[in-house]
């Protein structure tokens, strides 16, 4: 075998045109929805297929990466997730999105159940088969009518930093050595999660739940961000005002969230590094995975992302999931000029198989004595000496990179700064159409006891 010489820029990463994936799910009809003579939205091959269920001529097809059925087992959905679980052992930051209206197996996608684990558990269990030797760390956060709180620390109240790289620095993080404590962390958040009964949703998540899940090995670390959106549902004026206040900032933070995947959408085109974070919550947190860098007139994303769109084929939502559908076309349509995992990263972690699988079977073999398993530890250790001179050299020229990194983000922060007066604007703007729709509120319960004077007295 060849010993190839890899220079500083190969081992730290290449360059490739790849997309956002997007992952669209349709779950299994529930005994208590309407069923019509043929499904408004079915599976066919790799495409969501779709029939207006008010006028069946109606047609469409939409591609995406991987389609799955109401059939679709857990690990199914995970097989599609995989291949960005172990770019992220290789270094490469990963955001998995699960999107979707109300009631449309969002929750149940990320978290499963005991007999059916969710991509959380799946893709922990994935990183503790391939790396056995790393730590693993979690954070749990919610943002509930737009403020932040810390559900592994007794829902201590967090502030979104926009000019930090970790926006969220205040948040505790829990390490966990096994499934069993992973799922005990989980139950403990989830537990103090805002929940309630809706129209659509006996069990309706109304806040928005990012975790975080870190890997530490050696002296480096990455991290995964899993979220579980809140479901949106329409304006109704029967709901209480609580009811309609958890509406309204779901509503508004998800329309935050498809504006800066729109404006990600355009950077292909103008160029541009200009994208919407400081007008949600929600935003601001997905910022250090969302913050595009503008390089040599092509942007690249800090890492991965992955969105599952969560569908279901209730006529009663049909049109909702024709939005669902179309903000994933439109992420589909995203091109990443992206750094590809790490060379060094990937190299790192074929050597520690290939170790563990020999150190195994030495073990097993009984002619191999422990004198002969010390003699070839010493002479990896030599061989780590040799070249470690020239890995001192790489890294220094990674050094240097890092430098006008440096320099770069300096600019970024300028134009940021630019975009503020225009984020801030279009804040008010939300701001003003949330107090509109209070007031119509109270003209309604104000009309309706005037109507019910009326009757009252005889008028």
């Amino acid at each position: 075998m060849s010993a190839d010489i890899l220079t500083a820029s190969q081992l730290n990463s290449g360059t490739s045109t790849t997309g956002i994936q997007v992952v669209a799910r349709i779950r299994p009809s529930l005994q208590h929805e309407r069923q019509l003579a043929y499904p408004c939205i079915f599976k066919t091959n790799q495409c969501v297929c779709t029939t207006d269920p008010q006028n069946k001529l109606l047609t469409s097809e939409h591609p995406f990466d991987a389609v799955f059925g109401p059939e679709s087992t857990q690990s199914e959905v995970f097989s599609s997730l995989q291949q960005n679980i172990y770019n992220a052992l290789c270094g490469v930051p990963l955001l998995q999105i699960n999107y979707g209206v109300t009631s449309s197996g969002k929750t149940y996608t990320l978290f499963g159940t005991e007999q059916q684990p969710g991509l959380l558990t799946l893709s922990s269990q994935f990183i503790k088969q391939n790396l056995p030797e790393a730590r693993l760390f979690i954070s749990v956060v919610q943002i509930y009518l737009n403020q932040v709180s810390d559900l592994l620390n007794n829902c201590s109240q967090l502030k979104a930093l926009a000019t930090q790289a970790d926006p969220l620095p205040g948040r505790v993080f829990k390490e966990f050595r096994s499934e069993t404590e992973l799922n005990q962390l989980l139950k403990k958040a989830l537990s103090l999660r805002e929940q309630s009964a809706t129209n659509n949703n006996s069990q309706s998540s109304r806040s928005h739940c990012l975790i975080y899940l870190v890997i530490q090995h050696n002296d480096g670390q990455n991290q995964l961000c899993f979220v579980d959106l809140a479901g949106s549902e329409p304006f109704q004026a029967t709901q209480s005002k609580i009811c309609q206040q958890e509406s309204s900032f779901i509503r508004t933070s998800l329309l935050m969230l498809d504006k800066a995947i729109r404006d990600l959408k355009n950077l292909s085109s103008n160029n541009s590094n200009s994208v919407s974070f400081r007008s949600s919550q929600l935003t601001m947190c997905l910022r250090p995975f969302l913050q595009p860098k503008l390089v040599n007139t092509k942007f690249e994303l800090p890492g991965s992302i992955s969105l599952i769109l969560n569908l279901h084929s209730n006529a009663e939502g049909f049109y909702s999931n024709k939005e669902t559908l179309n903000l994933g076309l439109l992420t589909k349509e995203i091109k990443n000029y992206a750094k590809t995992p790490s060379r060094l990263g990937q190299l790192g972690q074929s050597v520690l198989q290939v170790a563990k699988s020999v150190r195994s079977s030495m073990s097993l073999n009984n002619s191999m004595n422990a004198s002969q398993i010390s003699e070839l530890d010493e002479d990896y250790i030599a061989i780590r000496r040799q070249e470690w001179d020239w890995v001192q050299e790489q890294f220094s020229q990674l050094g240097e990179q890092l430098y006008k990194m440096q320099e770069q983000v300096e600019d970024e922060i300028i134009e940021a700064r630019r975009d503020t007066v225009k984020e801030m604007q279009e804040l008010m703007e939300l701001e003003l159409q949330a107090q509109k729709d209070e007031y119509e509120l109270e003209l309604i319960e104000k009309d309706e006891e005037i109507r019910k004077l009326k009757t009252a007295l005889g008028l």
